[in-house]
This record gives structure tokens, C-alpha cells and sequence, in this order.
């Protein structure tokens, strides 16, 4: 098989969530050992095996945020997000900063590196911030980031029927649907994901 054929036959995805640790490596480690060439070699690895449009990433800091650079060179769409939590609001405000550092920065070419922000992911299923708390840090970042770049933030789709002033706030909506946690079985996973997009 060919190089152009395989490529042909590659499992076609709108893109995935990443994350550059390896076994022992977690965010946080003070101890983890990693730099750009394992973040790059991994994206490589994921470009080989499937074509994709884009990444998504949950962190800013910690050395995450050369992720967005190397996406781009690679040509993907680059979906990054600050991860909020209810520990450090000093943790919390190093996120959106460096969140809001990324979004401003500019590839060779003169390209935003940051096509989507994402202000959290599931703060408010694990009440870690408010909604109110949680709109504040949305508009925030929206008040320090180029206009070409969308904004929004990650939860269960439950979230969003219980807050729905939250859609007006976003730019899009990334919406989590977990079958599994909704103990719903295999055989009806696919069709318990698509009646949520009704």
C-alpha cells in the first residue's frame, strides 16, 4: 500500500482532545520530565493515524501552552482551554492569563494560534465555580482576546439546560454527552448521544 492510499484509508475524525502525558506523567507532577519534542511527536503520531481537523486541549499552563504552536504548524484547528477549578484561585488566574497570552500570539505567518478559547471544562457539574463565577471568567478573557477568536466553555449537556443564560455568553457550544455516565448500554449509546443534538 502506498503513502498517498494510506493516507486515503485513514479513520476520518473532526478532531480529539489532547493531552501530551506519558505513563507516570500527570498534570501537576512537579516531578514529570517533557518538553516540545514529546508534545510534536505525539501530534505527529495522531496526524499519521488519523486525518483530523482539529485539537482540544483542557490546560493552559504547566508547559502546555507550546501545544498550540505545534498544532498549528501541523495545520490543525486549535481549540485551548484554561482549566478553572475551586483550590487556587491564583491556579485559576495563571490559566486565563496564559489562555489569554496564547490567543494573542501569532505563528510566522502572521496566524492567530487559538481558534476557540475554552474558559473551563465542567466547573459547574463539579460546582467548582458558580455560574455567575463562570460568566465573569468567560467575559474576562472575552474583554483581552481578538475578536477572530471564538469563546466558550466545555460541560454536560445537563449544565446547559439548567443554566441557559450560559449560551449567551458563547460563541459555540461544547457540549459533553457521556453515554456511559448516563448508564445507557452499548447497543444504544449512539442513538442516546444523537437525541441530545435535537
Amino acid at each position: 500500500m502506498g503513502n498517498e492510499e494510506e493516507r486515503e484509508n485513514r479513520i476520518q475524525l473532526k478532531g480529539f482532545c489532547f493531552s501530551p502525558y506519558l505513563e507516570g506523567q500527570s498534570p501537576g507532577n512537579p516531578n514529570q520530565q517533557w518538553n516540545e519534542s514529546q508534545i510534536e511527536n505525539r501530534l505527529i503520531e495522531m496526524t499519521k493515524r488519523c486525518q483530523v481537523e482539529g485539537i482540544r486541549t483542557y490546560g493552559s499552563s504547566n508547559e502546555l501552552q507550546s501545544i498550540s504552536f505545534i498544532a498549528k504548524r501541523l495545520g490543525l484547528r486549535t481549540s485551548i482551554g484554561a482549566w478553572l477549578s475551586i483550590p487556587s484561585k491564583s491556579n485559576n488566574d495563571l490559566e486565563l492569563n496564559q489562555l489569554i497570552q496564547q490567543c494573542n500570539q501569532r505563528d510566522e505567518r502572521g496566524n492567530l494560534i487559538v481558534d476557540v478559547a475554552i474558559v473551563g471544562n465542567e466547573v459547574l457539574l463539579r460546582k467548582d465555580l458558580t455560574i455567575d463565577e463562570l460568566i465573569k471568567c468567560i467575559q474576562f478573557v472575552r474583554d483581552r482576546i481578538p475578536h477572530q477568536v471564538q469563546i466558550t466553555t466545555a460541560e454536560p449537556y445537563g449544565m446547559y439546560y439548567k443554566y441557559p443564560q450560559l449560551i449567551q455568553h458563547l460563541d459555540l457550544v461544547y457540549v459533553h454527552i457521556y453515554a456511559y455516565w448516563d448508564q445507557i448500554n452499548v447497543q444504544s449509546a449512539i442513538h442516546h448521544t444523537q437525541s441530545h443534538f435535537k
